[in-house]
């Protein structure tokens, strides 16, 4: 199999744009370790790069993207292959647009659907749909664009603002309740969530069907009214792990057109009445390097075939932002 994967950032989506150092990290090592993973698996696999970026993957076909538009590596990537995988952000709308351009060309895409990234792009409407499927997740409204004071659910004190199609922790600032923020009416307003931050992956077979990935917490830290992602560890202990998958599953659930790696942002509580859903990525995430590394087996090849066998090391994995891991085997 052929397999070309475009990364938004080391690929040359960003053209003629800075080129931020974390964005760069993450890209990088999502794209390496699913690279390397494709090719343990026996693919021959092409890459695009971004001439400012050091991207090394021993065995893979890189072309340089001089320039060209996202879309117009993406056509080109696909042209000889079998089968694509797009990692881009939700943000203004990048990784809805390239699945769009993937949909239409005659290939097979190893992401979820342009609708199915497009409303779990849209953090309002997410929100919305979650909410009205049972799913426990925080009341969420637009900000006010007027110099306003964000309101929301009465006796919280705490609220959060970030993006309506943000990705991670991105420009997400925590607010006292009655604190005027510098609004912007695309932004969103949720009450602050206490409890353990976590995450759980899948990979969504093309029926529909999940295949459940270790869950593990996510770090999380709060400074000068922002918060910031730092990485994780997992797997995590249970019965936390139960609870994360099970309402992993509920949340796949009210979206259809999920298909590959769908990771679920969470927060647990003290007890499983308080656990609810923050949001859904329907692409890959940080999180697929840690648990690349965890896999006694192959990820990647659950990626191409999703009725494939996967076996978990005994070990725990941490990693940072920039998607460094540090294996820990269990004796």
């Amino acid at each position: 199999m052929r397999v070309f994967v475009f990364e938004n950032v080391c690929g040359g989506g960003m053209a003629g744009e800075p080129l931020p150092a974390g964005m760069v990290a993450q890209g990088r090592a999502m794209l390496e370790a699913v690279a390397r993973d494709f090719l343990r698996c026996g693919a021959r696999v092409a890459l695009s790069r971004d001439a400012r970026v050091d991207v090394v993957v021993d065995g893979a076909d890189i072309v340089e993207s001089n320039g060209r538009s996202d879309e117009a590596l993406v056509e080109a990537g696909a042209a000889g292959a079998d089968a694509v995988l797009v990692i881009a952000p939700e943000t203004n709308g990048v990784l809805e647009r390239l699945t769009r351009c993937l949909a239409r060309l005659p290939v097979r895409s190893l992401g979820s659907s342009p609708q199915a990234v497009r409303l779990c792009a849209d953090k309002l409407h997410m929100a919305r749909r979650l909410a009205s499927r049972g799913i426990a997740t925080p009341p969420t409204r637009l900000c006010p664009g007027d110099g306003r004071a964000p309101d929301g659910p009465s006796g919280v004190d705490t609220l959060v603002v970030k993006p309506r199609d943000g990705a991670g922790c991105e420009n997400t600032f925590v607010h006292a309740r009655g604190q005027v923020v510098a609004g912007d009416p695309r932004w969103i307003v949720q009450p602050y969530v206490p409890g353990l931050a976590a995450s759980v992956s899948f990979v969504v077979a093309v029926d529909g069907r999940p295949r459940p990935l270790p869950a593990g917490r996510q770090h999380v830290e709060q400074e000068d009214g922002q918060l910031t992602y730092r990485g994780g560890r997992m797997p995590l202990d249970e019965p936390l792990a139960r609870r994360a998958t099970r309402l992993g599953f509920d949340a796949l659930r009210c979206v259809e057109g999920l298909q590959g790696f769908v990771g679920i942002d969470l927060v647990l509580g003290d007890d499983e009445g308080a656990d609810c859903v923050i949001e859904i990525n329907p692409r890959l995430t940080v999180s697929y390097v840690a648990l690349s590394a965890l896999c006694a087996s192959n990820l990647g090849g659950l990626l191409l075939d999703d009725t494939a066998d996967v076996q978990w090391s005994r070990a725990s994995a941490s990693y940072d932002a920039q998607g460094s891991v540090r294996l820990e085997i269990f004796s």
